[in-house]
């Protein structure tokens, strides 16, 4: 099982965050998984991989009722301290000071709002179900006390692209986390390229390209069961390479180098 050491990814706090969360979510009975840039890092851990210090802290619950994500964030305030946060319901705050965003999916979506025309729900497309779905790992803390899931690179990069797309002018970050991503995944997940993906070793290309290619191939399995998912990111990476630096995704990415 993987390991995640909280003193290297620089927030010892993130511990007591976690078994908060667990307590909660255990006793109302959904279930949740990292996400983010602390997911991220989680992943970079295992080869010793420093990225740039972030306050950030993103779960992706579970959420069978949306009356059960008001049960949480109610349990959080008045058992754990939590402070929910003005004109964001998907965030609190938690007794340290730290942000702590919590993203319903299942039968509440965050995005479910978006995804409705004349008055019908439209297929969501935001990617945690599909992540949740075929794209986590089980990462275990130094000491053997604590366990979580956690999303993996190419779910990550899916989420991210998602969310940079809906909301561009705010996730800033994103195209630099992902070009970030590009840039160690070889390192990180050699051992499945050259064992699953030895056909993008045709012609000499950067070991970033290869892992953007296998990371595109992974990408593809996760939203295979969701076409209109599936649609949706491949007309969004299309449109943002015709742009080229026009576009904010390339252009971000350029500013992060």
């Amino acid at each position: 099982m993987l390991k995640v050491d909280f003193k290297l990814l620089r927030n010892e706090a993130l511990r007591d965050i976690i078994l908060a969360l667990e307590e909660a979510l255990e006793k109302i009975g959904i279930d949740y998984y990292l996400i983010g840039a602390l997911a991220r890092d989680a992943w970079f851990q295992q080869e010793k991989i420093v990225s740039r210090t972030t306050a950030d802290v993103d779960f992706a619950i579970l959420v069978p009722q949306k009356e059960k994500f008001e049960e949480l964030k109610t349990f959080l305030a008045r058992e754990k301290g939590y402070v929910e946060t003005k004109g964001n319901s998907f965030a609190m705050i938690s007794p340290g000071g730290i942000t702590v965003d919590i993203l319903p999916f299942g039968s509440i979506e965050i995005d479910e709002e978006l995804n409705k025309a004349n008055g019908e729900a439209q297929v969501v497309t935001n990617g945690f179900k599909e992540v949740f779905s075929a794209a986590l790992e089980q990462f275990e803390s130094e000491d053997g006390q604590l366990r979580i899931k956690i999303a993996s690179l190419p779910g990550i990069v899916l989420l991210k692209l998602i969310a940079h797309q809906d909301r561009p002018e705010i996730r800033i970050k994103d195209p630099g986390d992902i070009l970030e991503i590009l840039h160690y995944y070889f390192d990180l997940h050699s051992g499945l390229i050259y064992e699953h993906h030895d056909s993008v070793f045709d012609d000499e290309q950067p070991l970033e390209m290869i892992s953007a290619r296998v990371i595109g191939r992974e990408i593809g399995k996760i939203v295979s069961e969701n076409p209109t998912l599936r649609q949706r990111v491949n007309t969004y990476l299309t449109t943002e390479i015709e742009k080229q630096e026009n576009g904010s995704l390339i252009r971000l990415m350029q500013r992060s180098t």
